[in-house]
């Protein structure tokens, strides 16, 4: 077992989440989309929501003051299509970039992937390396809250992911995961760290036979984004014909909210899902 493998696979068994080098290609790339990202926030709002939201594609969300969840967002998948009247270099470029960042992580996500199947005895790479996968860029910036009144115990509480998340970068400290019934804090500096966090959420448990735990995770707000907000780029992957029933059992929110799901046998963890 290499040096790599063996790091990622003790922190993967040891805290539920796993961390993976960078290549100093994608820190490139995703460092110089952090800067277009900004630019693209510094737009006016009207501009901004010209890029009209759609569940399966993608595009722009803003959570205004009287919401808990005071931020915007930007959803871009592969089939995000920049609208005509908004194909200036500003808007165009930080569709181009996160685009191309798509496509440059999807080898990443492969090894990372192909680690887990050869150490775990699961088959989750040839799952996710099909056309039927989503890969989805989320964007996320928290807005500055200091001396607003809008002063929250959290900026994203406590909830699992669908298949597979990675966080690429983050601009201040905030992220926290539910492991052996504490909140541990993740003490990653993103601005200088050659590392990727990730984890599973409902689907990589499903798949995995739960040998690998949907991981609770959440966002406490910090001094530094208090008063300045909060940049975020993170990578989901949705994956498999099965999606959680919700319908049937409610949020993961309610129906595990301490992490009930981590040692559940893949007999009783099935049933809470159905087919697409």
């Amino acid at each position: 077992m290499s040096k790599v493998t063996n790091y990622f696979m003790s922190t993967f068994k040891n805290q539920g989440y796993f961390k993976y080098p960078l290549s100093w290609f994608l820190k490139k790339e995703i460092f110089e989309l952090s800067q277009s990202w900004r630019l693209f926030c510094g737009q006016d709002l009207s501009v901004k929501q010209k890029h009209l939201f759609h569940d399966l594609i993608g595009g722009y969300e803003y959570k205004g003051s009287e919401s808990l969840d005071f931020k915007e967002n930007f959803h871009l998948s592969l089939d995000y299509l920049c609208p005509d009247n908004l194909t200036d270099s500003l808007n165009g470029e930080f569709l181009r970039l996160g685009q191309q960042l798509i496509r440059s992580c999807q080898p990443m996500v492969y090894e990372i992937l192909r680690t887990l199947d050869s150490e775990e005895n699961v088959n989750l790479h040839d799952l996710i390396n099909n056309p039927v996968t989503k890969w989805t860029l989320r964007f996320l910036h928290y807005f500055p809250t200091e001396g607003t009144g809008l002063e929250n115990n959290f900026l994203a509480h406590s909830h699992i992911d669908k298949g597979l998340t990675i966080h690429l970068y983050e601009d201040y400290q905030g992220l926290e995961i539910l492991w052996k019934k504490e909140w541990v804090k993740l003490y990653q500096d993103w601005n200088h760290s050659d590392d990727i966090i990730g984890y599973f959420g409902m689907l990589g448990q499903l798949y995995s036979d739960s040998k690998f735990p949907a991981l609770c995770h959440r966002v406490s707000p910090t001094t530094h984004s208090r008063k300045y907000g909060r940049n975020a780029i993170v990578l989901f992957i949705d994956f498999g014909d099965k999606i959680y029933d919700k319908e049937t059992y409610g949020s993961t929110q309610k129906v595990f909210p301490n992490g009930e799901n981590y040692n559940m046998p893949i007999e009783e963890f099935s049933k809470y899902f159905k087919n697409k």
